[in-house]
């Protein structure tokens, strides 16, 4: 077997190590709580968000990036705020199959039960795209774990539960709040990406491109 230079294996190293800790703090709650194939998905997530939060912010610290991009959206109305990053980028990047395992994170949903849009109530509306954070299983967990410490989780983690999803208090408390948080460790830039992940297009946005699409 030929055995590489030891120059080539450092590098390599370094490669692995950075591609498995964005600069992120080692976290040992959350390396006992998620299965290997649950903590490769979502360290892919937080590399998917932090490209769209640098991108924006034009910084290149990534902690002064997720503090600008939340410096900036706490100054909008909550229900006119855009998503970061569209929804059908959103969707796809979920939908790959090596991803599945994030639907135990956060769920998706292409029908809307119901969208009262001008006059008129509309019923089972398929190809209108929503996300949810799913109220049970590892995450719930971690976030149960975390807030034994941490009276901001623990929070949120009965809220969850109580909702059944992203409760409406934290989405406007947490940009309200986000210089409490320190994006350089594992909770709260994990917390801080699936919040931008969950964050979706006002449903009357996407009826006025489905009705406008028909019409054409």
């Amino acid at each position: 077997m030929k055995k590489l230079p030891i120059l080539t294996v450092i590098i390599l190293s370094l490669l692995y190590s950075c591609y498995n800790n964005p600069n992120i703090k080692y976290s040992a709650v959350f390396e006992k709580t998620f299965s290997s194939e649950e903590k490769d998905a979502l360290y892919e997530l937080i590399y998917f968000v932090d490209d769209y939060v640098l991108d924006y912010s034009n910084e290149t610290n990534i902690e002064n990036a997720y503090h600008s991009y939340f410096n900036d959206i706490n100054k909008i109305e909550i229900l006119k705020r855009e998503p970061l990053i569209p929804d059908t980028i959103k969707y796809k990047f979920l939908g790959q199959p090596k991803r599945n395992v994030l639907e135990m994170i956060i769920q998706i949903d292409s029908v809307a039960q119901s969208i009262r849009y001008k006059d008129s109530l509309y019923t089972n509306v398929e190809n209108i795209i929503s996300f949810s954070l799913y109220p049970k299983g590892n995450f719930y967990n971690y976030l149960y774990k975390i807030g034994k410490t941490d009276e901001k989780y623990a929070d949120l983690a009965n809220k969850l539960s109580a909702m059944g999803g992203m409760p409406p208090g934290p989405a406007i408390w947490f940009p309200q709040n986000h210089r409490q948080f320190n994006f350089n460790i594992m909770k709260d830039r994990l917390w801080a990406a699936i919040f931008i992940m969950n964050m979706q297009e006002n449903l009357i946005h996407q009826m006025d491109r489905k009705i406008k699409a028909h019409s054409n």
